[in-house]
Formats: structure tokens, sequence, C-alpha cells
């Protein structure tokens, strides 16, 4: 007895039910899509999830009413990469709250370096923390879980890090994190439109990331980009914003700035507001 006007989905696992769910009531179906990371996750057995995936994508993608991605990067890559073309599409900004503000300060003279997200190979922790080997006095704070953090802490081991890179598992209190850290650091081989980036943003900490042509950041205004993969390069960026607080402040500021007018969970709701009004 329920009564709707749509089927909203969120990722590919509720796609294939709400798809049949749409045509046995005649309802809209709006779906929502992340980043496709591809080869760039380096595991046999995900690969298989993501050859099931863009099938499922191919067929249920170009039925929907209505498509959601966080960005146009996003959207031409999931066109592109399965030869489809989107009947409606709509780019919502991912939003987040506004965080405790990082006190424009260092907190101390040894430079923390914060890495959030999952443990696995497209996340590129490996390279950073070969990068902080190659560093002298910082330390890594790594938060979150995943199949890679027995290889990682192999390797911070082998590195001879074990007191300048500390494991935090997942994590409710990010936000005493970010306000302890002076840069905060994305080294993904692939990504879609990482949640931590927009929460760096809105904490006001400094970020180098790899360069993935993010939308939401600018390289030189917002934030540094190395080459991604290259270990070098990221080291030689973490040098250059140690040795530089105030180009930390200005990235941090522009960060801060972009975040205000175009990442806020109510900039978000606006934009799916208007979006899903379009199509009933």
């Amino acid at each position: 007895n329920i009564k709707f006007n749509m089927i909203f989905t969120i990722l590919e696992p509720p796609l294939i039910f709400g798809f049949f769910l749409s045509k046995l009531r005649r309802k809209k179906l709006v779906t929502m899509f992340g980043g496709l990371s591809g080869k760039k996750h380096g595991l046999k057995t995900y690969q298989k999830e993501i050859s099931l995936l863009r099938k499922l994508n191919y067929f249920i993608s170009p039925k929907s009413d209505l498509c959601i991605f966080a960005s146009n990067r996003e959207r031409e890559d999931f066109e592109n990469s399965l030869s489809v073309k989107l009947k409606k599409t709509a780019i919502i900004p991912t939003g987040t709250i506004d965080r405790v503000q990082r006190e424009t300060s260092a907190s101390s003279s040894k430079l923390n370096l914060l890495f959030l997200g999952r443990l696995e190979i497209v996340k590129g922790l490996d390279i950073l923390i070969e990068s902080v080997s190659n560093l002298g006095d910082c330390r890594l704070l790594i938060l979150g879980t995943g199949r890679e953090e027995n290889n990682l802490k192999k390797l911070v081991v082998k590195k001879k890090l074990v007191d300048r890179v500390h494991f935090f598992g997942f994590r409710k209190d990010i936000d005493s994190f970010f306000k302890k850290s002076d840069i905060f650091i994305l080294p993904s081989r692939s990504e879609g439109t990482p949640n931590a980036l927009i929460e760096a943003m809105s904490s006001s900490v400094p970020i180098i990331a790899s360069d993935l042509n993010y939308d939401e950041i600018k390289d030189g205004y917002s934030a540094l980009t190395f080459k991604s993969e290259d270990i070098k390069d990221l080291t030689n960026k973490i040098k250059t914003l140690s040795d530089n607080p105030n180009l930390r402040s200005e990235l941090s500021k522009n960060a801060f700035k972009e975040y205000k007018e175009k990442y806020t969970n109510e900039k978000m709701g606006e934009k799916f507001h208007e979006s899903v009004k379009s199509i009933i």
C-alpha cells in the first residue's frame, strides 16, 4: 500500500532489484553511480566482480530515467568505458558537513601526514609509504582497513618505518585526526570522487593528490598534484609543502572556499531536489 513516484538505487548491488521493481510498478528509475576503477585494483578476484558489474551497468544504465554522477569526469569515464549513451544524467557533487578546522600553526616540529581510506591496491598507499621512507622527520597516520593491510604493514617493517608510520584502523573520530594533521595525501592509482578528499577540503587541511583530473581540486590553487604512481614526484611535493607553510596555508584556504561554494551537504541536497524534480 506504500505509494511512491520513483525508485532510487545507489551503486550496482541494488540496481538489478530496482530495475525489475520499476518495470513491475511502472515507476521512474533513478540510479547513482560511483567511479569504475577497472584494472587498477590489481586483484584478480576483484576483476571478476568488476566484470560482472560492467555487464549489469551496460544492460540497465541506458534504461534508467536518470543517472547521477558526482563529477563530469566520472560520467564521461562511465559512458566511454561501457560504450553506452545514457538517457538523462545529472552531476551532483559529493557533499559533507563542516568539520573542525585545523589549526593554522604546525602541531609540532614533526610533520603529520594523513591518509584516510580503504587499504586496497587501488588506493596507492604503498606509494605513499615508499615516499615517506625517502623523507626526513615526519609521521604518517593511516585511517582505514582493507585487504592490503597486512602487506602494507610488512612494507612498513621492511622500510624500517615502524616508529613513523601508524595504523589506526577504522575510526569515527576523524575530526581529531584532521585537526592535528599538516598534509592530507591521496595517492590513488584510480578514483571516483573520494569522500576523504571533500572532508579534507572542509577541514582546511592542505592536500596532495595524484593527478587523476579531479573536478574538486586545482593544482597549485587548492592542492598540489603529483604524477600517479611516481614515488619521486610525490616525495618532492611533500618536501615542497613541508618547507613552505605559507603555501600550505594558501592551498587550504582556497580548498575550503571551494568546499563552501560547491561541496556542502546543503548544496548536494539542492542539486538532488532539482534533478529528481526534472523527471517527475
